[in-house]
């Protein structure tokens, strides 16, 4: 059987949003389909969480109007059921500059962009919610 798992995608620029989807929208890929759900900015972000808290979470750490990416996945959190959803935070930052403190207690996997970075995030979303 097919897993349908429900993503949302947080990401400012739209070439890498439309690299992401490619990757993940509607595709079965070892018995799951991803339903991919677009914000580009902080309150489209909310905005989703508002209609459904998502199952997994692609999250750009550096959005419009804010410095850290951080308080969206903090929003998450929060939120009744959020605590469960798939985290993989996709960054240009060097990973070495980032707190590392507030990705671990988050549970959240970081996947450097880059050449495959899109696939990066793919797999690792497919590895999450294989079980």
């Amino acid at each position: 059987p097919v897993k349908k798992v429900d993503v949302v995608v947080v990401e400012d620029d739209v070439a890498t949003l439309t690299l992401l989807e490619q990757h993940l929208h509607d595709r079965v890929d070892g018995g799951v389909v991803f339903k991919v759900r677009r914000a580009r900015t902080v309150k489209e972000a909310r905005a989703c969480f508002d209609e459904a808290v998502p199952q997994a979470l692609v999250l750009d750490l550096s959005l419009p109007g804010v410095d850290d990416g951080l308080a969206v996945l903090e929003d998450l959190r929060g939120r009744s059921g959020g605590k469960a959803t798939q985290v993989v935070v996709f960054t240009a930052r060097d990973v070495a500059d980032l707190d590392g403190t507030r990705l671990t207690q988050h549970h959240a996997s970081v996947v450097q962009k880059g050449d495959a970075g899109a696939e990066l995030v793919a797999e690792a979303l497919r590895m999450g919610c294989a079980g």
